[in-house]
């Protein structure tokens, strides 16, 4: 018998430095849209700019914390939030509400 390859990617999740490609993303935005916010709501100038960048750092380490954890962490949590409804108990399991 032939030995197959299995390539990682079909059992490691992508991640783009240490976080998964779509919470950077969504990192991203959002710090890009709080630069653009501070800027325009404070007339901030370079001070937007690094309020931009520091925000982006910050949400940067929290995901990076919570793919040690559980890289898959951010999709469960936009399906939990967007397809399965409400939920109950967060130790001993979720139980559906109707």
């Amino acid at each position: 018998m032939s030995r197959a390859t299995i390539y990682p990617t079909l059992w490691q999740p992508i991640l783009t430095a240490g976080v998964p490609r779509d919470y950077a993303i969504f990192a991203l935005i959002f710090a890009a849209l709080g630069m653009a916010g501070s800027n325009l709501l404070f007339d901030a100038g370079l001070w937007g700019t690094f309020i931009g960048f520091s925000l982006f750092g910050v949400l940067w380490g929290f995901g990076w914390f919570f793919a040690k954890i559980d890289p898959e962490f951010f999709s469960v949590a936009l399906v939990k939030l967007s397809k399965v409804g409400r939920t109950e108990g967060s130790r001993d399991g979720n139980r559906y509400l109707c």
